[in-house]
C-alpha cells in the first residue's frame, strides 16, 4: 500500500489488507498535499491534533458536525472527558 500513498496505519484502519478499494480513500500523500495549503497555518495544529479540533468546533459552536470526544489517554492511562 506505501506504493499507492497509503501508510501502513491507514492501510490498517481502512481494511485494505483485508480487501477494501484504496480508491474510495484518500490516502496519506495526498491528504498531507491537499490540506496542507488548504489551511491556514495558524490552524494546522488545530486541525492535526484531534483535541484541539474538538475545542475549535466546539467554540464556534459547530459541535454538531463534530463526532463526541470521549477522553484523552496520557502516561498510559485514559482521562474520561469532559474531566
Amino acid at each position: 500500500m506505501v506504493a499507492r500513498g497509503f501508510l501502513s496505519r491507514s492501510a490498517t484502519l481502512y481494511g485494505l489488507d483485508r480487501g477494501n478499494d484504496p480508491s474510495l480513500y484518500v490516502n496519506d500523500v495526498q491528504r498531507y498535499l491537499r490540506t496542507k495549503n488548504m489551511v491556514n497555518p495558524h490552524l494546522q495544529e488545530a486541525m492535526n491534533n484531534k483535541f484541539n479540533f474538538f475545542l475549535l468546533m466546539n467554540s464556534l459552536s459547530l459541535e454538531a458536525q463534530v463526532v463526541p470526544f470521549l477522553g484523552i489517554c496520557s502516561r498510559g492511562r485514559v482521562h474520561g472527558f469532559p474531566m
